[in-house]
């Protein structure tokens, strides 16, 4: 049952099971935690200390909660089944590898719209929503628990919290973050950490199949439409950091999953000579965008 706590001061939490009144299952004891606003897991020089700065050095150890929101089909259906194949290089490699293209799902953004050409749009979401629920319940986050780490990366999705039109144009009012906060509520109630992770920008940071739209890789493009899409990704930070900036159980926030997009296809150069500066001028926004609203967490580049 929760216990009543008292602001400005620090607590260890541990999950406990109870048989005849004596303890006889326990985790180890989470990170200090600190009821309020100033709870935060800090960097000074080359390590994290907890306690905002003060307190004792803390290692992260953790796990990634991948395919709860961003759905990446060789997780959902299995490495070696024939929906999860991609595209071979070369045609003459599809008998080898299997790729059927009546089957195969290639990412997230074609399985939505498989899912709503079938079932219509409004149904998308409620079977969207059931997924998330039923993927990961509280007896998942009992089991991490118990496996002794101390925080879960969570890969989010921009389409999960707020959809973009064809121009680049956000849809509706609000941002949605309940799907986010129910993830986070579960890990509080165990004395677990949260970093999230843009797993999917606006546009797409590469052309992987792990930002949600394989191949479309446009957050980078020095294009009016890159520029939209960058744009889009400053103002998802700016509301993700408003949302979460006084929450101690986030413990910060990843800027982008293996942005490799920054190095563009188009370009004269090869990979290895192309100059980063497209990423480090996108990570200088974020940044910037984040700490006007949150100074506190840590960020991750």
């Amino acid at each position: 049952n929760p216990l009543p706590s008292i602001s400005g001061r620090w607590y260890r939490a541990r999950g406990i099971r109870e048989d005849g009144g004596s303890i006889v299952e326990s985790t180890a004891w989470s990170p200090a935690l600190q009821s309020g606003a100033n709870g935060f897991v800090t960097a000074v020089g080359t390590v994290l200390k907890e306690q905002g700065g003060t307190g004792p050095v803390i290692i992260l150890r953790g796990i990634n909660l991948g395919n709860v929101f961003l759905i990446e089909p060789w997780m959902l259906f299995g490495v070696t089944h024939l929906a999860a194949q991609k595209p071979p290089k070369e045609p003459d490699d599809a008998q080898e590898t299997g790729y059927d293209p009546t089957i195969a799902i290639h990412d997230d953004w074609q399985l939505r719209d498989i899912v709503t050409n079938r079932f219509g749009s409004a149904a998308t979401t409620d079977i969207l929503t059931l997924h998330r629920e039923t993927y990961l319940q509280e007896a998942d986050f009992d089991n991490i628990m118990r496996l002794g780490v101390n925080v879960v990366r969570l890969p989010i999705y921009y389409r999960d919290i707020r959809e973009l039109d064809a121009n680049g144009n956000w849809i509706g009012e609000e941002f949605q973050f309940d799907h986010i906060d129910r993830i986070v509520n579960l890990c509080a109630d165990r004395g677990l950490s949260v970093l999230l992770d843009l797993h999917g920008a606006p546009g797409g940071q590469s052309a992987q199949d792990n930002t949600g739209h394989m191949d479309f890789n446009k957050l980078f493009a020095q294009t009016s439409e890159g520029l939209v899409y960058r744009t889009r990704t400053v103002e998802l930070w700016r509301e993700v950091a408003r949302r979460y900036r006084n929450n101690t159980t986030v413990v910060g926030y990843d800027l982008l999953n293996e942005p490799a997009g920054a190095r563009r296809p188009d370009s004269e150069q090869p990979p290895e000579q192309q100059s980063p500066a497209l990423l480090w001028q996108l990570y200088d926004q974020l940044y910037d965008a984040i700490r006007a609203e949150d100074p506190s967490h840590l960020i991750v580049m």
